[in-house]
Order: structure tokens, then sequence, then C-alpha cells
């Protein structure tokens, strides 16, 4: 578990698992941007394949000297829907995904995303002391 992961996020609520999702976004910018490396996993269920998807991307950031070159995702709103258990719980996020380009240490551009509107549906899972993304799955 992160042990930076804010008071509010770390309430076993449905305020707790909406602060829980925000920050994980914090912390994709920050590894995209930094970029860094290993920030996310602790965020995330071993099974999440979203999050370790991020991951990768933060890691083969690092190893290259590329970074994105601003945010690459804005939070626009973020809702939990309901419990599926007493320590699960799904979190609507509407997100964008920033138009961003990887660059290297000069600033050569080698891949440019285009900016999209996305509805992302997190399965939290709250064990012991925190949240964690247990999955993740883009709607329509």
């Amino acid at each position: 578990t992160d042990p930076n992961i804010p008071v509010a996020a770390r309430a076993h609520t449905p305020a707790g698992a909406e602060a829980f999702v925000r920050y994980f976004f914090q912390r994709l910018n920050v590894a995209w941007t930094a970029p860094s490396a290993g920030i996310l996993s602790p965020l995330c269920q071993p099974s999440a394949i979203a999050c370790a998807a991020n991951e990768k991307t933060a890691t083969r950031l690092v190893s290259e000297g590329h970074r994105y070159d601003g945010n690459p995702v804005t939070v626009k709103v973020i809702a939990a829907l309901g419990s599926t258990s007493t320590n699960r719980i799904a979190v609507l996020a509407n997100v964008v995904q920033e138009r961003r380009s990887e660059i290297d240490a000069t600033g050569k551009t080698y891949v440019a995303d285009d900016r999209k509107d996305l509805r992302l549906n997190f399965e939290l899972l709250y064990t012991s002391q925190a949240w964690s993304v247990a999955s993740t799955k883009i709607m329509k």
C-alpha cells in the first residue's frame, strides 16, 4: 500500500473511494510526466490489468528517458456508484485524456496522443487500511 495515500482517500466510505480515485489519477499524471516508475503498483491489486499497463508505460518512459509534456489526464467528475460487498465499491470517473506528447530530454516528440473524453468504471477493494484498484473498464 502506498503510505502517501491522503487520509480522506483511506476512509472506508463512498467519499473515501472517490478521493482514492482522484489520488490515483494524480499519481498517474506524476508517473508519466516526471516520469516515475513504481508509484502506481502500490495502488492496485496484482490482477488489475489496466494498472499493470499504466505502470509498464511509466517504467518504459523512465528507461527510455522520455516523459509526457503535461498531465495526460484531467478529472471531470468522480462518483461512487455503489457497493458490491462491504469491501468493494464501483466508482465512475469521467476524465479527459488530454492531447499530450511523449518527448525525450531534448523535447523531440515520439508519440502524440489525441484528446478523448473517457468514462471509466473502477472497481475498488478495501483491504485493511486503504482502497486499491481491483479493475478498470472503459465504458461506452
